[in-house]
């Protein structure tokens, strides 16, 4: 028997239940899409809160947030909620990306899974370390996806600090959500 969330007791524990237990997609009441099929049906997304991403195992790094936090938070973790996204003043095909950062032992960590170029627990001895990092992974990770990133594009990306949601979002609310609910950081760029 796999092992529950409540019996989860160690960041590495929980990345390894994650890995071994959800999957990256969106799963409606038809279908489940992945990798390539998952732009093209985001309007299928809901968030999916913490308990009902562990039924559905189906998720977009926005849901594994939203579980990695009721994890991080019942654990008394100092923690952020990260959210990313190049904004444009027209709609664009650059990928938004949500992740959570912990610190433990004075060392702040990023817990990511859903970038699966980047996956992994990431060791940082500060807080604005980690948020460059995060920023220069999600520039890169366009780039790979073959999205053009220059200077003007680059200069574009906002950074977000967000508080819980308790709503099933869909994808265009969650993002008006966090704009209008967060906390931009300043980051530099280039």
């Amino acid at each position: 028997m796999p092992l529950e969330i409540s019996q989860i007791n160690t960041p590495q524990e929980l990345y390894n239940f994650i890995i071994n237990n959800i999957q990256y997609g969106i799963k409606d009441k038809n279908k489940i899409y992945q990798n390539a099929e998952i732009d093209n049906n985001i309007d299928k997304w809901h968030l999916n809160i913490s308990l009902e991403l562990l039924n559905n195992k189906y998720g977009l790094c926005f849901d594994y947030v939203e579980l990695e936090r009721t994890w991080f938070q019942n654990h008394n973790y100092e923690y952020k909620t990260i959210f990313l996204i190049i904004a444009l003043d027209h709609e664009n095909n650059y990928s938004t990306h949500s992740t959570l950062i912990y610190k433990e032992n004075n060392k702040w960590y990023n817990f990511e899974i859903a970038n699966y170029y980047n996956e992994g627990i990431h060791e940082y001895n500060t807080y604005e370390e980690a948020i460059e990092d995060i920023k220069n992974k999600h520039l890169d990770y366009n780039k790979m996806m073959g999205k053009e990133i220059n200077k003007d594009i680059a200069t574009k990306l906002k950074v977000f600090e967000y508080p819980k949601l308790n709503n099933n979002y869909n994808f265009n609310d969650y993002i008006e959500y966090i704009i209008n609910n967060g906390k931009e950081i300043k980051v530099i760029l280039w």
